[in-house]
């Protein structure tokens, strides 16, 4: 399940980061997202199939995140407990398991994008970034969803509504913080609402790194952030290249590595939902 989980939020994090260029103010890079608020705490309530409280605090508006979340989930095996943090730096996106008393880092995709951005020429940089301004919405929707800007008000914040891959997600206008989301995948049902907003600064100690834990490199999920991340620039350059994720009548291009069979699960029903096919 935390694969597949990864899996989602990796797919749905890209086409609501494109969905979003549409509606924010044009940028370099559409990961980059300043919040209109230099720091505050936003707390989340979690229900469905995994219950319990997300406390996301922020400063330096948006560059440095810290996420801290504690949440139970019934399974096969039992009840499976969550305390987790996350911290976000321009650099690095660190995930501990405080529970385990382990941790895993992996690259920011904005600094991933910043570099293969300064790849390219002058002219191709540009390009880039034209037609990440030009196809947002137009991915979003080829993707089987949309995108509705300022759809509603959520704590005094005007929000845009992306419905994307069997999920609505409501995000802070023209940014990528969502305050309301609805995630129903492979029997994963998951909701989540911010259940308050405050605009003051968090404690230092919430973005500390956990003591006796170290954070070791996360192979797989950075490759696979790479490889989703080149593969967008690439195709921002070349639209008529194979898109990095799921796109109806458009077959995978000749040669690429195919998924492993978790991957490959989480693909298939997300293509069924994004098709109208029942679960």
């Amino acid at each position: 399940m935390d694969h597949i989980r990864s899996v989602l939020r990796l797919f749905v994090f890209c086409a609501c980061c494109l969905a979003g260029v549409s509606v924010a103010v044009a940028a370099s890079n559409p990961w980059e997202r300043p919040l209109p608020f230099k720091e505050g705490t936003i707390t989340i309530a979690l229900s469905g199939s995994e219950q319990g409280q997300e406390v996301i605090s922020i400063r330096e508006a948006g560059r440095q995140r810290a996420i801290r979340r504690q949440s139970t989930m019934a399974t096969m095996a039992g009840q499976q407990v969550t305390d987790a943090l996350e911290l976000v730096d321009p650099e690095w996106v660190y995930e501990y398991d405080l529970a385990a008393k382990t941790g895993a880092k992996s690259r920011n995709p904005a600094r991933i994008f910043q570099e293969e951005l300064a790849k390219l020429s002058a002219k191709d940089q540009k390009l880039v970034q034209a037609n990440a301004e030009k196809f947002g919405a137009n991915i979003t929707s080829s993707m089987g969803g949309q995108v509705q800007e300022k759809a509603m008000k959520i704590h005094g914040f005007d929000c845009d509504l992306v419905s994307v891959m069997g999920s609505k997600v409501y995000m802070i206008h023209g940014t990528d913080i969502a305050l309301q989301s609805e995630v129903s995948v492979m029997g994963f049902q998951q909701m989540s609402t911010a259940t308050g907003v405050q605009l003051s600064a968090p404690p230092a100690s919430v973005f500390a790194h956990p003591q006796g834990i170290e954070a070791k490199l996360d192979a797989e999920e950075e490759k696979a952030t790479h490889e989703m991340v080149v593969g967008m620039v690439q195709w921002l350059k070349d639209p008529k290249s194979t898109p990095p994720f799921p796109m109806p009548g458009i077959a995978p291009a000749s040669g690429q590595q195919e998924m492993d069979p978790a991957m490959q699960q989480a693909m298939e029903q997300l293509m069924k939902g994004m098709s109208g096919q029942q679960q």
